[in-house]
C-alpha cells in the first residue's frame, strides 16, 4: 500500500468507490458449513467501529508486542506479547516517543532514545556522525517527493495551469542543490509511478523533462494569465498566487519550497509557503471535512510497495483515498483497470507505463527526486536494518536485540499515533502504520528488497485455486490467536473485506439492506478488495475470494494490520450499528 510519508503521512488515504449494494456478511452457523458473503448477502456488513472502535486502544494484540501505555503527545509503549503464536520479541518493551526530526540527533546523543529515523537532512547527519557508540545507514529506496495539486482550485483545474507549472520548475536545479550532497547518484524523476531503481521504471516525460520557461509562458497566455506590472499573471482581476504547504520544519522541504518559489516567480507565479509544524499538513491535505480542500500545492512523499496497480489506483484513481486532489481522467482509470487485471508482469508494466505518459499530459502532481532514508542506532542493538518501502524501519523490530544487558528499547517517531486503524484515509501516517503492524496482525510484510513475504498471520502464501473464475485462498497460521485469547479467524479476513469492498462510499445515501440502513465505511484503499464477488469462510482458518475479474497482485490483499473482529462487532452492536 502506498503510504504518505511525514516523514510520510499515511500514503495513506483515502479512499472511495461508487454506491452498490453492500456485500452481506456471512458466517458459519455452526453446522460447519461454509458460507460465502457477497451482493445480495445479509445486513451484517461494518458500520460504526471500522472508524471509531480503535481509535484510543488496539482493543487486542495478535502480533509480537501489545499496548502497554500510551501517553498522547509524549510517546507510547509496547510490551511482549505473551499470546503471540511466532517466535518471542527480542526485547520485553519498545517505546516509540514522539520527537521532531531535527531533535532527534540530540535525543540520541544525550541518551533518551536508541534508534532515530528522522526525514533526512545532511545537518543532521553530520550530528549523528560526531555521536560515539552510534552507528548510521543512508540509502536510497522507493520513497518519492513530489508536489500535489489540489484540482478543487479552479486554478489547478485547468489543465495548462499545471503543465506550465511542471515547466517553469527546474527540477534539475532542486537535484543538483538538495540530493546531490546525499549522493551523486542522485536523479531527476521521470516517472508518476514507478523510481529510479526498479526494473520496471522508464523515462516517460519527453516534452515535460526540463525546464522549459518559454513554453510554461506560452501554456499561462493561452488560459488567459498575462504578465502584471510586478511580473505576477493576472486574469479577470485575479493575481495568479498558490499557496504551497509541507511539514513544517523539515529543513529540506522549507529549501524545496523556497527553490519553487523562486523559479515559479520567473515564470509570473506568486507561491506563498504555508506550513503546518512538523506532520500538521496531512490534516489539511488528508483531514476531514473541516480541512479538506484547503489547499492548493503540497509537498510530500509517497511510498511504493510492489504492487504498483492496486497503489496507485488508489493515488490515481476517481473518487480513490489516496487521491486528495481529486483528479480524474478516464483514460488512467481505464488503464489502471487493466493493469490490475493482468497477470503477465511485463504486460501490466507496460500499461502502468502508459498511464504514466498520460499523467505527463494530465498530471495530478510533479514528480521530483527519490528520497534517501536515514536511520541511526546505539551500536549496542542488532538486527536494526532499514526498509525504505511502505512497511517501514519496523518491518522486523521483533528481532531487535541489546547485547548490553537492556531489555527495552526507545525509538524516535515524528508523527503521534490518531487511530490504531491505519487503513482509514483520515489515519494516513507511517509511523501509526509502523507501531500497528507490531500489535495487530498481517498477512504479508514487503522486505527491503520490495518482494512481498508471508508474515506471522499466515500458515503459508495465498494461493490460486483457480483461474476461472478468478479464485484466492488464504490460510491463516493455526496458532494466531487475540491476546483475549480470541483465535484470529477467517471471520477477521471477512471483516477487513467488507470494510474496503467500495460496497458504500462515505458520505454518499445510506442504503438499505435487509431492512437496515447501513452507512459508508471510510477504507484507504478499495482496489483489490472491491473486485470480490462473493467471499467465503470456508472453516475458522480458511478463506476464500471469487472475483469478478484476476487480480494479479492478490498478494497485497491483507498486507496491512486488519483488526479484530469480534471486538469491533461488539463495538457496532453497543453503539447500535452493524448487528
Amino acid at each position: 500500500m502506498v503510504r504518505s510519508r511525514a516523514r510520510s503521512t499515511r500514503l495513506l488515504a483515502l479512499t472511495a468507490s461508487a454506491v452498490l449494494a453492500i456485500a452481506g456478511c456471512g458466517g458459519d452457523d455452526g453446522d460447519g458449513d461454509a458460507e460465502p458473503s457477497g451482493d445480495g448477502g445479509g445486513a451484517e456488513g461494518p458500520d460504526y467501529a471500522w472508524a471509531n472502535a480503535f481509535v484510543d486502544d488496539p482493543g487486542a494484540a495478535a502480533g509480537p508486542f501489545r499496548l502497554k501505555e500510551w501517553e498522547r503527545g509524549s510517546y507510547v509503549t509496547l510490551e511482549r506479547n505473551p499470546d503471540y503464536g511466532g517466535e518471542p520479541a527480542g526485547v520485553q518493551e519498545i517505546t516509540f516517543r514522539f520527537i521532531p526530526s531535527t531533535e532527534q540527533p540530540a535525543a540520541l546523543a544525550n541518551g533518551e532514545v536508541d534508534v532515530i529515523y528522522p526525514q533526512p537532512q545532511i545537518d543532521l547527519i553530520d550530528q549523528v556522525r560526531d555521536i560515539e557508540g552510534v552507528e548510521y545507514d543512508v540509502n536510497f529506496g522507493v520513497t518519492w517527493e513530489h508536489v500535489t495539486y489540489n484540482l478543487a482550485n479552479p486554478v489547478l483545474a485547468d489543465v495548462r495551469v499545471r503543465q506550465a507549472i511542471g515547466l517553469a520548475v527546474d527540477r534539475q536545479a532542486v537535484v543538483d542543490t538538495l540530493m546531490k550532497p546525499f549522493s551523486d547518484e542522485a536523479t531527476v524523476l521521470q516517472n508518476h509511478v514507478y523510481v529510479n531503481n526498479q526494473p520496471e521504471y522508464a523515462d516517460n516525460a519527453g516534452d515535460f523533462a526540463a525546464r522549459d520557461l518559454g513554453r510554461a509562458g506560452a501554456l499561462l497566455d493561452e488560459a488567459g494569465w498575462t504578465v502584471g506590472s510586478d511580473g505576477i499573471r493576472e486574469k479577470d482581476g485575479e493575481r495568479l498566487v498558490l499557496r504551497i504547504g509541507t511539514t513544517g520544519g523539515d529543513a529540506l522541504r522549507e529549501r524545496t519550497q523556497e527553490l519553487l518559489q523562486a523559479q515559479l516567480r520567473e515564470a509570473g507565479i506568486e507561491l506563498r509557503i504555508e506550513n503546518v509544524p512538523e506532520a500538521g499538513i496531512f490534516d489539511v491535505v488528508f483531514g476531514g471535512e473541516e480541512t479538506a480542500q484547503d489547499w492548493d500545492l503540497a509537498l510530500f512523499a509517497w511510498v511504493g510497495t510492489p504492487t504498483a496497480a492496486l497503489d496507485y489506483t488508489g493515488v490515481y484513481g476517481t473518487g480513490q483515498g489516496n487521491n486528495p486532489g481529486g483528479y480524474s481522467n478516464e483514460q488512467v482509470d481505464a488503464l489502471l483497470a487493466q493493469a490490475t487485471a493482468e497477470v503477465d508482469d511485463t504486460a501490466r508494466a507496460a500499461l502502468l507505463n502508459q498511464v504514466d505518459q498520460a499523467l505527463w499530459q494530465d498530471p495530478p502532481n510533479l514528480p521530483l527526486y527519490q528520497k534517501p532514508t536515514f536511520v541511526a542506532y546505539r551500536d549496542t542493538i542488532e538486527n536494526v536494518v532499514d526498509n525504505s518501502s511502505a512497511e517501514g524501519l519496523t518491518w522486523n523490530a521483533q528481532r531487535w536485540t541489546r547485547t548490553d544487558g537492556g531489555d527495552s528499547i526507545t525509538v524516535a517517531a515524528e508523527q503521534e499515533l490518531s487511530s490504531w486503524n491505519t487503513n482509514l484515509s483520515t489515519t494516513n501516517e507511517l509511523w501509526a502504520a509502523m507501531v500497528a503492524r507490531l500489535v495487530w496482525p498481517q498477512g504479508y510484510y514487503v522486505s527491503p528488497e520490495v518482494r512481498f513475504e508471508v508474515a506471522h498471520a499466515f500458515a503459508g502464501p495465498a494461493e490460486v485455486v483457480s483461474q476461472d473464475p478468478f479464485t484466492v485462498r488464504w490460510t491463516l497460521n493455526p496458532a494466531a490467536t487475540w491476546s483475549d485469547g480470541t483465535p484470529v479467524t477467517s471471520d477477521d479476513l471477512e471483516y477487513y473485506w467488507q470494510s474496503c469492498n467500495g460496497a458504500v462510499d462515505e458520505g454518499e445515501p445510506t442504503i438499505e439492506e435487509g431492512g437496515e440502513e447501513l452507512t459508508g465505511v471510510d477504507c484507504l484503499n478499495t482496489t483489490g478488495y472491491d473486485r470480490v464477488q462473493t467471499f467465503t469462510k470456508v472453516d475458522d482458518k480458511t478463506a476464500e475470494a471469487v472475483f469478478a475479474e484476476p487480480v494479479a497482485e492478490y498478494e497485497a490483499l491483507f498486507s496491512t494490520p486488519f483488526p479484530p473482529a469480534h471486538l469491533a462487532r461488539e463495538y457496532d452492536a453497543r453503539a447500535g450499528g452493524g448487528e
